[in-house]
């Protein structure tokens, strides 16, 4: 059964199997995502407890095939005072335990600010990051909330992960002050430095605006969420 989500693989799909269903990412091995999906299968035995475990991987004949456990579980929008608002944060907390494993090499540090000395200083660190907290990768479930899609996992400092959070939150309803809030809970953002945080926003912003793939009115909605964002950090600060 093809599945709604996952946009960077070939294939995605839920198996029905004698054991029970499997989820499968698949892709050709010279493709684009075959980087993403190697990362993803590097990371996985150390986020078992937050993630889908790998079951199983493939690679043969041209593609790596990844099988995940089935998680049964819910996506729910970033609402103000919402369960995925809340479930963030536990499963943020969680992840804030878990040390970087070595088979991440990818620095978020280059991915935003390779031509930044400063900025590229502040956001490097020993974190384990998974860089892409949009809803459709957090499953609300019974037993506590699941992040999948690990593709982008990085290493950096803890306080970039909520920042790139943020306009999720703004754009799902909370106002600047309110993601800001939820955001004040973690102590890595306590410590963030504030110019480091304006500047990466600001990337943040000219990457949502000249993004191309994907979906384009979600891409202007995150744009106009870390506008409003940017104003209001320079406004609190006036």
């Amino acid at each position: 059964m093809p599945t709604r989500f996952g946009a960077r693989s070939h294939v995605t799909s839920t198996l029905s199997t004698e054991n029970g269903p499997v989820f499968v990412k698949a892709t050709r091995i010279d493709g684009p995502f075959a980087g993403g999906l190697r990362n993803e299968r590097a990371v996985n035995r150390h986020v078992r407890d937050i993630a889908a475990p790998l079951l199983w991987t493939v690679e043969e004949a041209g593609w790596i095939v990844l099988g995940f456990e089935h998680i049964d579980g819910r996506h729910e929008f970033y609402e103000p005072g919402g369960a995925a608002s809340a479930a963030l944060a536990d499963v943020l907390d969680a992840l804030a335990a878990v040390p970087c494993p070595h088979a991440v090499t990818k620095q978020v540090a280059l991915a935003w600010a390779r031509d930044d000395e400063r900025l590229g200083t502040a956001m490097s660190g020993d974190a384990l990051l998974h860089t892409d907290l949009n809803p459709a990768n957090l499953l609300l479930t019974e037993a506590g909330p699941r992040l999948v899609d690990w593709a982008w996992a990085s290493r950096g400092a803890a306080w970039v992960e909520i920042a790139l959070a943020l306009p999720r939150l703004i754009d799902h309803g909370h106002t600047p002050h309110e993601a800001e809030k939820w955001a004040h809970r973690f102590p890595a953002w306590r410590q963030a430095p504030a110019d480091a945080v304006d500047a990466l926003a600001r990337r943040s912003l000219t990457r949502w605006t000249k993004a191309t793939g994907g979906n384009h009115a979600r891409n202007r909605a995150l744009a106009k969420a870390t506008h409003q964002w940017i104003g209001w950090r320079a406004q609190a600060r006036a």
